[in-house]
């Protein structure tokens, strides 16, 4: 949008480019975002595909890039869908996956610009999170908002692990997902019932 008009930038390319319907990929179903993130300059954009796994596409302004899809040195093709958050304090994109399958497990990767590492989880209490819904960066801290059918769970990094830091469920255990907003100096957990 330039202020006055909408520019369609994917979607009218030649099959089979980044900028055809789906940047290329019949598979890809739609971009994910519940806010988008920025690295290096670059919108980051990760779009759930069911058949092919989860891929990740950057855009500079002029040209998209496919930065992340399963394969080696990411993860699995079983990982559908995902959320990302950029931590401008590390120069880092963190990426929390899931597999809509409801089975648990939910990985955590982080991108430093040029390749993706997969992240501890050791100290998560729940290992039957199905999807970490939303990674979230505030300041140097990293908090991760975890889809569990038991009951939803923030956690926090502390050091190389991570730790609970909310209740199951925000003490209600139909609650199976969590989002997290910051205003005017609060964090808020926004939680959805099922």
């Amino acid at each position: 949008f330039d202020g006055n008009n909408w520019t369609q930038i994917v979607g009218l390319g030649a099959a089979g480019t980044i900028t055809a319907p789906g940047f290329g990929n019949d598979n890809n179903e739609s971009i994910n975002g519940i806010e988008y993130s920025e690295l290096d300059g670059k919108l980051i954009l990760p779009v759930m595909n069911q058949s092919d796994g989860l891929q990740i596409y950057s855009y500079d302004g002029t040209t998209f890039t496919k930065i992340g899809q399963p394969g080696a040195g990411s993860w699995p093709d079983t990982q559908k869908t995902g959320q990302v958050a950029s931590s401008h304090v590390e120069n880092k994109l963190y990426l929390g996956t899931g597999n809509l399958s409801g089975v648990p497990a939910a990985e955590l990767w982080s991108y430093d610009g040029t390749g993706w590492t997969k992240m501890s989880l050791s100290g998560v209490l729940d290992q039957a999170n199905s999807f970490f819904y939303q990674p979230f960066v505030r300041g140097a801290d990293l908090y991760v908002a975890a889809w569990n059918p038991t009951g939803c769970r923030i956690y926090k990094r502390e050091g190389t692990g991570f730790t609970a830091f909310s209740e199951i469920g925000f003490n209600n255990p139909n609650n199976w997902t969590a989002l997290l907003a910051t205003y005017n100096g609060q964090m808020f957990g926004e939680t959805a019932n099922f």
